[in-house]
């Protein structure tokens, strides 16, 4: 399902590429990212047990994404998973939203424009905005921080 969702996602990108005229044209992609992190209990048990025998359970903080690919107009959801925090810094959430942009970035976009040089010059020059949407936390604004200093790079 995932690589199937990444090649419509790609074939949204090369369709808005190849619609550029001129050399000196510029695309613009956008991937709006909906991020919040979640508590998930679990819980193990044997049926047979019955409902007597204690259960064990625990909690663990995972990070949950909802990202959509925009580009001419066309919208595409891009699958995601839960990610798991050890912690609830900065620094982590970071991490955690760096690696799903650039896996994202590296999946949909051709290659020539994902390293940012190399380029042919017929090709148009691709920006990427990355509409990063959280609660208003202080986590949420420094880890963007974070993020954005890591692409700027």
């Amino acid at each position: 399902y995932k690589e199937m969702t990444y090649t419509s996602a790609r074939e949204v990108v090369a369709l808005h590429l190849a619609s550029a005229e001129g050399p000196a044209a510029v695309r613009t992609v956008y991937l709006v990212h909906v991020q919040d992190e979640a508590d998930i209990r679990l819980r193990s048990s044997e049926a047979r047990d019955g409902p007597s025998v204690p259960r064990r359970g625990r909690a663990s903080k995972v990070q949950a994404h909802v990202v959509t690919l925009v580009a001419g107009g066309l919208r595409r959801e891009i699958p995601t998973e839960f990610d798991a925090l050890g912690d609830k810094s900065a620094a982590t959430l970071a991490t955690s939203l760096e690696a799903l942009l650039r896996l994202i970035v590296g999946a949909v976009l051709p290659q020539s424009s994902v390293h940012g040089s190399g380029a042919r010059e017929e090709e148009p020059e691709v920006w990427m905005m990355h509409v990063l949407i959280g609660d208003g936390i202080p986590t949420n604004l420094a880890a963007a921080k974070l993020v954005w200093a890591c692409v700027v790079e």
